[in-house]
């Protein structure tokens, strides 16, 4: 019995948290908002797992064209940016903010 309640707990947290990133990236990102937009998209679509479909994939091309359009933070809230190598392709930057650098596992 407790693990049918700790399964469902999880399932149901997983759910608050799904929505919640959702509809951050919809209010906060550019990229994202014109996305959802673009489609027809409200983060209330998104119900289930099973919905995820219904958001287009990003491809690299769009991250490399305009990564200031993915930004869900003012941008002068970074404090490092990391270049890729770009072996796989074009170098991509990724944005650090001090948030996301003390929250890294190897951080602490």
């Amino acid at each position: 019995m407790l693990h049918r309640f700790a399964k469902t707990f999880l399932k149901n947290y997983q759910k608050i948290k799904l929505k919640q990133s959702l509809t951050y990236a919809y209010n906060t990102s550019p990229f994202y908002h014109t996305l959802f937009n673009t489609h027809n998209l409200k983060p209330s679509d998104i119900t289930s797992y099973n919905d995820l479909i219904k958001i287009p994939l990003t491809n690299p091309e769009q991250l490399q064209k305009d990564p200031q359009s993915f930004f869900s933070v003012p941008q002068e809230k970074f404090i490092k940016v990391f270049t890729t190598t770009g072996s796989a392709g074009k170098s991509k930057k990724i944005f650090f903010t001090q948030r996301d650098i003390n929250s890294r596992p190897f951080a602490k």
